[in-house]
């Protein structure tokens, strides 16, 4: 064999070598993607079939094995959610009572977590450790002074015994302190400089910086106080001041004795869902801007 053939036989094999291995990259990609849909499937099947349940007769509901897609569709459970509970105003209820809490501990929460990250002042770092250590409180151990607080008050079955309570959270004062304590302290001092009052520096410095922060900690106190159910269920003896988790329970309860009211459950776990996609996406973007800064 020539020196000629030998070079083209040798200046072949890397672009065999190159083909293999680009081959095996796709190979993993497309296996990687095929587990990963999978595992999505899984995640999502129950969202699914409770979607596809709220669309089914009460018979197909009980069939086995279950199906997924309705043989025939029919909007009867939302019928009987509308028609028989007053769902509508525990939609409000939780409405109200998620906006005002969400909006509440995101005012208190900031003001706290500006002043611990802006100012030096005595017992400092004390008072910010008691802040942090009110986290590892379980809402079990304080439920019970909580209520007898609550009955004292006499703020059992009212609105604000929902939301009062849980303004001043440990968790949230955390989370936008590690953001604002980042903030350079030369930026504080151009604003004094300017004429810039310590409002100002909160209204127009602290919180634009902090705006991922906002973003991140707003989704997880809507999802809390969405789906509050423990301590609503203690305080709320009315009826009509049910929030949705309560009163999806007490609709879940009838199912057990008039069947109708199975899909009637479904219906409302898909409508107690919506707002919780569309508040994430619609803080999706400052939600992972928040959560890739944290991990820095």
């Amino acid at each position: 064999m020539s020196d000629r053939t030998l070079f083209l036989v040798d200046s072949r094999k890397p672009a065999t070598n190159s083909s293999s291995v680009g081959a095996s990259a796709i190979s993993r990609k497309i296996l990687l993607h095929a587990v990963m849909l999978g595992f999505a499937f899984f995640a999502i099947y129950p969202l699914l079939f409770m979607l596809s349940g709220s669309l089914k007769p009460v018979h197909e509901l009980t069939s086995l094995p279950p199906n997924l897609v309705p043989e025939r569709l029919t909007v009867d459970g939302y019928s009987h959610l509308f028609e028989e509970t007053p769902f509508v105003r525990w939609f409000v209820n939780s409405v109200v009572v998620t906006t005002l809490r969400v909006l509440l501990t995101l005012i208190v929460a900031a003001m706290a977590a500006f002043s611990f990250a802006a100012y030096n002042f005595k017992f400092r770092r004390l008072l910010f450790l008691m802040v942090i250590g009110s986290v590892l409180l379980p809402f079990e151990v304080i439920y019970l002074p909580l209520l007898k607080l609550t009955i004292d008050i006499g703020w059992v079955n009212t609105y604000q015994a929902l939301i009062v309570p849980f303004i001043a959270s440990g968790f949230s004062v955390f989370v936008l302190h590690q953001f604002m304590v980042t903030i350079p302290p030369s930026l504080f001092e151009a604003a004094r400089a300017d004429g810039s009052s310590e409002w100002q520096l909160f209204r127009y410095v602290a919180v634009p910086v902090s705006r991922p922060a906002f973003g991140a900690l707003g989704i997880i106190l809507f999802l809390q106080a969405w789906n509050s159910f423990f301590w609503p269920l203690i305080v709320l003896h009315d009826p009509e001041k049910f929030v949705l988790p309560v009163g999806a329970t007490s609709i879940l309860g009838r199912a057990f004795h008039e069947q109708q009211f199975m899909t009637a459950a479904l219906a409302a776990s898909v409508l107690m869902t919506i707002p919780l996609i569309l508040v994430f996406l619609a803080l999706q973007k400052q939600f992972v801007a928040g959560l890739t800064r944290a991990s820095r």
